[in-house]
């Protein structure tokens, strides 16, 4: 029996199984491949990015999107080259298709009506998309736009009903606009993770990181924020203490010169209350000069904490010092035990060797 038109299985008219145990076996997929391209890029190489968006509330069979994942993979892979974009299939086939298997006889040319086993049996897999709901999404460089317009486009040709190419004003496949995305990597509460990106809060006691699901945030009464590392930071808060009084707080130690305090990588991170225009040049001149900024900072951290340690050093040493000169007469007893010790060792010796 062949493949049945696609206007069989469009609308969402059929309820899904009522029961699990109505439905015998779940067939295979068509699509075994959501992710493709240059998909361990990271989200700072890629900036632009288009979505196929569905105008139709229908069912899209698994089938579909595997040739429009082809059709797309094979025009970027021709145009742009392989490692140069990232395809996400953003829909999955977990609906499974019913039909009613009808006999196969001569003359059997056309789409017929019966009651044998009228329930049906599952044929295929499709995916249920709402109104508005991207079903493919490409992220790829500024220069490859137009490419990956037409790739979409090619893609559309797949699917039944209507589509429509929208460009994204965020920033790659993260939530943030591209003005406050390159705003957030410079005052550094944003941090790569592969194709996403982290928010990175700062402890309101002791200003150590507070990534993603860890953390206690306060709301006060008056709508302001306060996020905590630790149930530690929060108690201290609580009980009203001043960070720059508690010793392991990022306050304490540039107070007391344990850590730098002035430098010109730190103009870097200031607080911009104006968001720059983006412009694709500036942006990829950003991007590096915070990466080498970021390891002039490592360097110049380095050097101070050699220097603080050196006059730590010349501190212990004139300390021991002191400490000698201050217990040089108990040292004396135990140098005149030692001597008492090698004399006994050498008379032992002698006295050994004559009775030989």
């Amino acid at each position: 029996m062949g493949r049945r038109p696609a206007r069989c299985s469009r609308f969402q008219k059929n309820k899904p199984y009522i029961k699990s145990r109505y439905c015998r076996g779940v067939p295979d997929a068509k699509i075994r491949i959501f992710d493709c391209g240059n998909k361990k890029a990271s989200v700072d190489q890629f900036p632009f990015v288009a979505h196929l968006v569905s105008d139709e509330k229908e069912q899209i069979s698994s089938n579909a999107l595997e040739a429009a994942r082809v059709a797309c993979n094979k025009y970027l892979i021709k145009n742009c080259g392989k490692e140069a974009y990232h395809i996400r299939t953003r829909v999955h086939p977990f609906h499974v298709i019913r039909q009613n298997k009808m006999l196969s006889c001569a003359g059997a040319d056309r789409l017929s009506s019966g009651m044998r086993h009228s329930y049906g049996k599952p044929m295929e897999r499709a995916a249920r998309v709402s109104i508005g709901q991207a079903v493919l999404s490409v992220r790829a460089k500024d220069a490859n736009a137009d490419a990956v317009i037409v790739a979409l486009r090619r893609a559309k040709f797949k699917f039944p009903g209507r589509q429509k190419i929208l460009r994204s004003a965020k920033w790659g496949f993260t939530k943030f606009e591209r003005e406050t995305y390159v705003k957030g990597r410079q005052e550094k509460w944003l941090e790569a993770a592969g194709s996403a990106v982290k928010r990175i809060g700062k402890c309101f006691f002791c200003s150590s990181p507070v990534y993603p699901g860890h953390g206690i945030a306060f709301v006060r009464n008056d709508a302001k924020t306060f996020q905590f590392c630790r149930s530690k930071c929060h108690k201290n808060f609580i009980l009203k203490r001043n960070p720059r009084k508690v010793r392991w707080t990022k306050a304490f130690r540039k107070v007391h010169g344990k850590e730098m305090t002035v430098d010109t990588t730190f103009e870097m991170e200031k607080r911009r209350n104006r968001p720059i225009k983006y412009d694709r040049d500036l942006v990829g001149t950003t991007l590096r000069a915070m990466q080498r900024a970021g390891e002039v900072q490592e360097k110049r951290a380095a050097l101070h904490y050699k220097n603080r340690m050196a006059q730590h050093k010349l501190k212990a040493t004139e300390r021991a010092r002191v400490e000698i000169k201050d217990t040089v007469d108990l040292a004396a007893p135990l140098d005149r035990e030692r001597e008492t010790q090698e004399v006994t060792m050498r008379d032992t010796q002698r006295q050994t060797v004559r009775a030989e």
